[in-house]
């Protein structure tokens, strides 16, 4: 098997985030890899516009998605350069980014309420399968 190069952590920001992240802190350490850092905020529907100020919804979304990032990436040592922040469907936006950035492993946690669920929603199955690289999903216990 040959060395992953490049790992892509894909973080909901949630406290549980840690779990997955740490899977990836150590294989990158164990394979020498660079690690990003990537978390989507999921684009509001158009219809809402008219219901909601969707620009000042987004942009919170966006401005506490920076802030936890950071926080995040300040413990995993991830230098502001390997951070990743966007708006849009995040199935599509996970994988364009991986195949852009060359990335050999994408790392997600997965459980019920938050993880690969929350970051990938239903479109899970799109980037497990019409990803370019292997994808690790993090299995998180939490207590119910």
């Amino acid at each position: 098997m040959n060395p992953y190069k490049h790992i892509l952590l894909c973080a909901d920001l949630s406290e549980h985030s840690m779990i997955s992240a740490h899977r990836a802190v150590d294989l990158a350490a164990k394979f020498g890899a660079k690690l990003s850092l990537m978390h989507v905020v999921e684009s509001l529907p158009a219809y809402a516009s008219g219901y909601l100020g969707v620009a000042d919804v987004e942009r919170e979304l966006v401005d506490t998605a920076k802030e936890e990032m950071k926080k995040l990436a300040d413990k995993l040592n991830i230098p502001a350069n390997q951070q990743i922040l966007v708006i849009g469907n995040p199935a599509l936006e996970v994988f364009s980014k991986a195949a852009e950035l060359g990335v050999d492993l994408i790392v997600v946690g997965s459980h019920e309420k938050h993880g690969l669920g929350r970051l990938l929603g239903s479109n899970a199955s799109g980037i497990l399968h019409k990803a370019h690289c292997d994808v690790l999903t993090v299995k998180i216990q939490t207590e119910h």
